[in-house]
């Protein structure tokens, strides 16, 4: 069922987050890992609401499947935003201590960026 499958995509992206494994000797695979725990805690969420949402409506597949794939980039969206946050934020706006992801060794989508550049810049 819908609910079934957010359960286990948020308790895998969960796992994911804590297992804090990364070679970043890859950072094509960080990334990689980053954009599926990314999908797994927020982003499958919004997806199976949205898909629950055209399912009580009546809506066909095609439309179903539609409003899933919505869900996810607005899930997606939402965390690429939150992780930006952490970085501008005070901790009064974000309702938990400002830079925590970066203190907590959370790979978020601004690290990645700051990685990416980084690596071309050593490159040159």
């Amino acid at each position: 069922t819908i609910y079934t499958t957010i359960l286990k995509n948020l308790t895998e992206g969960e796992i994911m987050q804590a297992s804090k494994f990364r070679d970043f000797n890859d950072l094509d695979q960080v990334s990689r890992q980053y954009a599926v725990k990314t999908y797994y805690k927020t982003a499958s969420l919004l997806a199976g609401g949205c898909r629950a949402v055209a399912l009580i409506n009546g809506e066909e597949k095609e439309v179903r499947d539609c409003m899933e794939r919505f869900g996810s980039h607005v899930g997606m969206a939402f965390q690429y935003y939150d992780d930006i946050l952490d970085y501008t934020a005070n901790s009064k706006t974000l309702g938990k201590p400002a830079l925590h992801d970066l203190k907590s060794g959370v790979v978020t989508g601004p690290v990645l960026v700051a990685l990416n550049e980084s690596v071309g810049t050593v490159e040159r």
